[in-house]
């Protein structure tokens, strides 16, 4: 008989739940009121802010929020451009451009499929997108929205695993904007 007492089964049995709650992410909400938006992650949001450069040799501030596992990553980030940057622009080509520039860097992939949506009435692009990150074939999945002058980036990365998709669509399906845009 392998396990000789009781006791020790239940001891054996403690640690590989302990292992296992190790293993399971915890959700928690975040609301950033200055981004005017919530959503929930797997973890605890880190907040950052990163200069980007625009055309015209000006940067802006990115904000963003992040939650990086072993395996995926789970970010928000919005930045505002300046309207007169803006102008007439098409919102859905802009996006597209956007999410194209991200995949690209992020994945160094391609995008599988895109389409129009919106969020809380906000005109977005819903995408996925499959690539590699350090060697290991990976998935990307996100939604971009513009409102006004401010650009929201809602992207989950992670290693091509069968729990990602159903990780990154919770994740997504929770972001909701919440205040309008500069």
């Amino acid at each position: 008989m392998l396990y000789k007492s009781p006791l020790r089964v239940v001891a054996l049995l403690g640690v590989a739940a302990s292992l296992c709650a190790c293993l399971t992410q915890e959700w928690q909400d975040y609301s950033s009121e200055t981004g005017g938006y919530t959503v929930s992650m797997p973890g605890t949001a880190k907040e950052k802010t990163r200069k980007v450069p625009i055309p015209g040799g000006q940067e802006l501030d990115l904000k963003l929020a992040d939650v990086e596992l072993s395996d995926a990553a789970y970010l928000v980030s919005y930045l505002d451009y300046p309207s007169n940057l803006l102008g007439k622009v098409d919102a859905q080509q802009l996006l597209s451009g956007s999410l194209q520039g991200a995949v690209k860097n992020s994945i160094q992939g391609e995008i599988v499929n895109e389409e129009e949506t919106t969020v809380s009435d906000v005109p977005c692009r819903k995408f996925q997108a499959k690539g590699t990150v350090k060697g290991k074939d990976a998935s990307a999945k996100g939604i971009f929205c513009l409102q006004k002058s401010r650009l929201y980036q809602v992207l989950a990365i992670g290693e091509t695993k069968d729990d990602f998709a159903t990780n990154a669509d919770q994740f997504l399906t929770s972001f909701q904007i919440n205040k309008p845009g500069v």
